[in-house]
C-alpha cells in the first residue's frame, strides 16, 4: 500500500513537470484524482478486507480482497503502459516525450519504473497467493 501511495505521488511530480513541458493539464489534473481517490481505497477496499479475512477467517472477505487485488493489478498494469491522456507517466507517455524534452522524459521515466515495479510485485504477490491456496485447503 505504501508503495502504490508512493508511486502516485512521484507520479504527481513527473506529470507536473510533463505539465509544464508542453503535456498539458489534463495529465495533472488526473494525477490529482488518482492521488486522492486510489490512496483512501486501497485501504478500504483491500487492506481492510484481508484485516477482517484474518481476524474472523472469512471466506467471504477473502473473496472481496482476491477481487480487487485482480483489479488492482489491471490497473496497475495500465499506469505502467502509460496512455497519454490518462494523468499517467507511463512506458508510451514517457517514450514518446523523450523527443519533445530529454530532460522531462527522464523525471517522468522515474514514475514508470515504479508503476512497472508495482505492477510487477502485486502481479507475482498475486500469483504466489493463489499458487498456496490448494495447499490452505482441508
Amino acid at each position: 500500500m505504501a508503495v502504490n501511495s508512493a508511486t502516485l505521488v512521484v507520479n504527481l511530480i513527473g506529470c507536473f513537470a510533463w505539465m509544464f513541458g508542453g503535456g498539458g493539464v489534463t495529465n495533472f489534473g488526473l494525477a490529482i484524482i488518482w492521488l486522492i481517490m486510489f490512496t483512501p481505497c486501497s485501504y478500504v477496499c483491500w487492506f481492510r478486507p484481508i484485516y477482517k479475512a484474518f481476524k474472523s477467517d472469512s471466506s467471504c472477505n477473502f473473496m472481496v480482497f482476491f477481487f480487487v487485488f485482480m483489479a488492482q493489478v489491471g490497473i496497475s498494469i495500465i499506469q505502467s503502459i502509460g496512455i497519454p491522456g490518462w494523468g499517467v507517466c507511463g512506458w508510451l507517455a514517457t517514450l514518446s516525450y523523450f523527443s519533445y524534452n530529454t530532460f522531462i522524459a527522464l523525471i517522468m521515466l522515474v514514475p514508470t519504473i515504479m508503476f512497472t515495479a508495482v505492477a510487477s510485485l502485486s502481479f507475482i504477490a498475486l500469483t504466489k497467493a493463489f499458487l498456496e491456496i490448494p495447499y490452505c485447503l482441508p
